[in-house]
């Protein structure tokens, strides 16, 4: 079942535009199915494999895992029910668990989950840049003391109980590269095998802006769709009643995805020119809200 939020940036630095996204389902109007296969014939595409944790092991597990992987999708949706809308570039991401890899099937289990979604906007348009050839792990463009110290502010995302109360945040030594403007969004998961399948995890549609002197050509908004770089950060924890510790946080997972891989026919912003191919879309902005997301 879908939930669907309407946002506005909160940010007293950035201006307050509406924009929606969604958890394990489509923003708009669209039915899960119809959103999805929308995504069968998507613009770009980007697929990363990095290694987290066995879930299938009790936690504290007793080692990690390859073959995880999340993909991001950028798609021309033109045909959304909502009366108001106009063609528009959605962004799907998901994230899938190795093969044969058992996953908890609900919120009583041990596990627990916290994710948190920066939009492309928090990234500087150098950091965007130097980031189109990164292999998912952020490595190619953040120093590792950035990417440290971002694992280390997530690891208090996770509190008592398992709640996911706190919003992992730009660290000091990221500025270099998180200087833009925009806020995050993120919440809990438990039921792993329902979140981690490969289905949709977060979604995002912008929506027309109107007449502003940061609305967006439908260039910019296509090319801003397909370069932006997403960075989801995942923390891995003890879902327990008792007070938290420590040791019921694992080392988290930092990820920076975007659709590295241009459908052809499609235009690649990174080779030059817009193709006709692609539809008209909207003048759109990705201010998303500080909001905590239950899914």
């Amino acid at each position: 079942m879908k939930a669907a939020i309407s946002l506005t940036a909160l940010a007293s630095s950035a201006v307050a535009f509406d924009g929606m996204l969604a958890i394990h389902g489509p923003p708009g109007n669209l039915t899960t199915n119809e959103w999805q296969a929308r995504f069968d014939d998507a613009n770009a595409t980007g697929t990363y494999y990095f290694e987290a944790y066995d879930v299938s092991d009790s936690f504290p597990p007793n080692e990690t895992a390859s073959g995880w992987s999340a993909t991001i999708r950028v798609a021309n949706i033109t045909d959304d029910p909502d009366p108001e809308s106009i063609p528009y570039p959605g962004t799907d991401i998901s994230i899938k668990a190795p093969d044969g890899m058992k996953l908890p099937e609900s919120n009583s289990t041990g596990w627990q989950a916290c994710a948190t979604f920066w939009p492309p906007d928090l990234l500087t348009s150098g950091a965007t840049g130097d980031a189109q050839h990164d292999n998912g792990d952020c490595s190619s463009f953040l120093s590792e003391e950035c990417i440290q110290s971002i694992k280390d502010l997530a690891s208090n995302y996770i509190e008592n109980e398992g709640d996911c109360t706190h919003l992992a945040s730009v660290p000091s030594s990221c500025k270099k590269w998180y200087g833009g403007s925009g806020t995050t969004a993120g919440g809990s998961i438990g039921n792993f095998s329902r979140r981690f399948n490969g289905s949709t995890l977060f979604s995002e549609r912008p929506q027309l802006i109107g007449s502003s002197e940061y609305a967006k050509t439908e260039e910019e908004a296509y090319e801003e769709a397909v370069r932006g770089v997403w960075t989801v950060i995942i923390n891995w924890g003890r879902r327990s009643p008792l007070p938290f510790s420590p040791a019921d946080v694992l080392q988290p997972t930092v990820l920076c995805l975007r659709t590295r891989n241009i459908t052809e026919g499609s235009e690649d912003p990174n080779a030059g020119a817009r193709t006709a191919a692609y539809a008209p879309m909207a003048l759109f902005t990705s201010m998303l809200a500080a909001i905590m997301l239950a899914y």
